[in-house]
């Protein structure tokens, strides 16, 4: 199953991408899981570039899958931008 991710009003190209790829990665075989996976993206940015804080297991979730999958989001942005931004902190 192949769904469209829309890029959000006034959504910086750079996030669409990472939600993009978060969602790609994961590969969703339904409409429900794409729509958990998209829920979890949008948590992804906000938990690095927002450093928001979540419920434990959502946090737990999100870093193990940034450890898993940091090179291919570090394809998507300079090399340095994930060291200057919270997910250093955040997701390590």
């Amino acid at each position: 199953m192949k769904e469209v991710l829309k890029k959000k009003e006034n959504e910086p190209q750079l996030f669409y991408n990472m939600r993009k790829l978060f969602i790609d990665i994961l590969k969703p075989k339904n409409k429900k899981q794409f729509a958990l996976y998209d829920m979890y993206s949008n948590i992804f940015i906000n938990m690095i570039f927002l450093r928001c804080t979540y419920q434990k297991k959502t946090e737990d979730f999100i870093k193990d899958f940034f450890q898993k999958n940091k090179k291919k989001f570090t394809k998507l942005a300079s090399n340095n931008i994930f060291d200057s931004l919270a997910i250093t902190s955040s997701i390590k």
